[in-house]
């Protein structure tokens, strides 16, 4: 199946589509919640069009629905062992690096909610408004789900990319001008509880260097 994906291509074209399929279905495998097609194309900042030539070759594997936002799922198991076997770096060239694609995509995360997150996203231009008291519709329009995940999950993928945050990168830059409202989307998502923990992580993660 895999193979099928390379026949008749030139070397340039090969590397060109082992790079979108990495891409793509190296994020789909590695991702900690599914999104559908059109929120991955948001998160990875591609075309739906050149997300679904490429899963179309993936029916045996993926549960690719045919409306656009419902989530993409992984089938077998095996099939993202396979991708991610160091064994098999030297010998698959279709071979996911794990802690690469996380990288990627803690970047990724960071772009989208950069693009995204504001003081009073839902303009409800009244503090203190209760959760309940806003429409899943405003709340969906506000922070669509591609949104969402980033919220949520951009701090997994940066532990898991083993990549510890230092003074003035990417993760610095945004909680210094994003904090505040990264944190009140996290609220209005009803995931309020859950940035604690997600602080915690991502500071026991951080490099602390001594000046001797």
């Amino acid at each position: 199946m895999l193979e099928q994906l390379l026949v008749d291509l030139s070397g340039r074209e090969k590397a060109e589509v082992l790079d979108q399929f990495r891409m793509i279905v190296g994020s789909i495998i590695i991702l900690a919640s599914p999104l559908s097609t059109h929120s991955l194309a948001q998160m990875l900042g591609m075309s739906a069009d050149a997300i679904n030539d490429i899963l179309d070759w993936f029916h045996s594997v993926l549960s690719i629905p045919s409306a656009s936002g419902s989530p993409v799922r992984l089938i077998h198991l095996s099939f993202r062992d396979f991708l991610l076997d160091p064994e098999k770096r030297e010998t698959n060239p279709f071979w996911v690096d794990e802690q690469q694609t996380h990288e990627r995509l803690a970047t990724h995360c960071l772009r989208v909610m950069k693009g995204c997150l504001r003081a009073d996203i839902c303009e409800l231009q009244a503090p203190g408004t209760p959760r309940l008291s806003i429409s899943s519709a405003t709340i969906e329009a506000s922070l669509p789900s591609e949104v969402q995940y980033a919220c949520l999950y951009w701090v997994y993928h940066v532990e898991q990319s083993q990549v510890p945050p230092y003074d003035g990168d990417q993760v610095h830059d945004f909680l210094c001008r994003y904090f505040l409202q990264w944190l009140e989307a996290l609220s209005i998502i009803g995931r309020a509880s859950e940035g604690i923990s997600i602080i915690k992580i991502l500071q026991s993660h951080v490099k602390v260097s001594r000046l001797s």
